[in-house]
């Protein structure tokens, strides 16, 4: 819940222009969600990937290099199907809209 609350906060951040600069870094996080993960391991995993892209540190890094293009991939049983993010996934400026949801959890 937390890393969907994150992505949907850095969808929501993107500006309505559709003409944004092209990202700098492509970064594709693979999250499992299988039969073989229980909720405690997905939660976990969740979790721990919202307080990775909030750290100073990380944070940093990607404002340092400009523009960040995000995306995740949660995989699971196919009874769950596919969802997507509505958007194109590319998120300039990056921590800016990052910080505010992570700390909300």
């Amino acid at each position: 819940m937390v890393f969907r609350s994150v992505l949907v906060a850095l969808w929501l951040s993107l500006p309505a222009s559709a003409e944004m600069p092209c990202a700098d870094v492509a970064l594709v996080l693979a999250i499992d969600a299988s039969g073989s993960i229980d909720p405690v391991e997905f939660s976990l995993q969740t979790a721990a990937t919202a307080r990775a892209l909030s750290d100073p540190e990380v944070v940093a890094a990607m404002q340092a290099v400009g523009g960040v293009a995000l995306a995740a991939v949660i995989w699971a049983t196919a009874a769950y199907g596919t969802q997507r993010l509505p958007g194109d996934g590319r998120w300039p400026g990056a921590g800016a809209g990052l910080r505010r949801p992570a700390g909300r959890s």
